[in-house]
């Protein structure tokens, strides 16, 4: 996909939700960055907001519910097929309402069930600009939710473009899913490392842990969710614990 010097630079994210988490917080990072170098966003998600949200919102960013919290509160009560229906079919119509008035924009969708529902939007909405997909991980919950991968694979070839955030991610659309790899771009997640150079910062965070001076201090930044490895994590550290140093510690 080629951004045109013509083409207005306005940008609009589905996404879940914006609680903490991994893509969360990237999208947290990335969109203010693009909104000072021009770019006009505005962010759509399936859920109630999140502790993110303010951190978009103080850039000049929107954030839209897809869901009020009435209707919110009503799938929940409802029973579970119930509840599930007004958790799309909702978010599907009123995103519709949305991309009517924004065809001249870029449309980009961050996770699977935000890929699904915001693609249905947009086909009603009869969406004609460009529409991207990021995939953050590997497939693994297609095995969870095959009903997802179906649409997901259906979906695939409407897209201008697919982006993914690791060459193995990348492979396993290629492979697995059956994406052309012209359609395929490939962005590494990337890391602001001013706010790592602080030594007084890295002194205060471990006086404030009881941490020595000395230690060795390893971090798995994850949510405690099992595909996230910290299982494999811990047998891999109770194989090497004799070639650790004596004091060591794991923060997650």
């Amino acid at each position: 996909m080629v951004i045109h010097k013509n083409m207005k630079r306005k940008l609009i994210i589905v996404t879940g939700s914006l609680e903490i988490g991994g893509a969360e917080r990237h999208l947290s990072l990335i969109l203010p960055l693009l909104a000072a170098r021009g770019w006009s966003i505005q962010v759509f998600i399936l859920t109630k907001k999140g502790a993110l949200v303010p951190v978009l919102e103080a850039q000049g960013i929107p954030v839209n519910c897809l869901l009020s919290p009435f209707q919110l509160k009503l799938a929940q009560k409802l029973p579970s097929f119930l509840g599930t229906m007004i958790r799309v079919l909702l978010p599907v119509v009123n995103l519709a309402k949305k991309l009517r008035q924004e065809n001249d924009a870029i449309l980009h969708f961050f996770l699977p069930e935000a890929y699904v529902v915001g693609m249905f939007g947009a086909m009603l909405a009869g969406f004609k600009g460009p529409k991207l997909m990021s995939r953050r991980s590997m497939n693994n919950y297609q095995k969870r939710r095959p009903e997802v991968a179906w649409f997901e694979k259906r979906l695939h070839p409407k897209m201008s473009a697919i982006v993914a955030n690791s060459a193995a991610v990348m492979s396993q659309l290629e492979k697995e899913e059956g994406v052309p790899a012209s359609c395929l771009k490939l962005i590494y997640n990337g890391i602001n490392l001013d706010a790592f150079t602080s030594t007084q910062l890295r002194n205060e965070y471990r006086k404030n842990l009881g941490i020595e001076e000395d230690a060795l201090v390893m971090a798995m930044v994850a949510n405690l969710i099992s595909y996230k490895g910290h299982k494999d994590l811990l047998q891999a550290l109770d194989k090497i614990k004799n070639d650790l140093p004596k004091k060591w510690y794991l923060l997650c």
